[in-house]
């Protein structure tokens, strides 16, 4: 899954999901940049 760190493109993604799968994708996003 995609994570651009200061992302516009993570504000895009939560307006295109629901809250669940927003949170879910913010989770995410925090562990790929903690891997980085």
């Amino acid at each position: 899954m995609y994570c651009i760190t200061q992302g516009t493109a993570v504000l895009i993604l939560m307006s295109l999901f629901k809250k669940q799968n927003r949170e879910y994708l913010l989770l995410r996003c925090k562990a790929d940049n903690y891997n980085f």
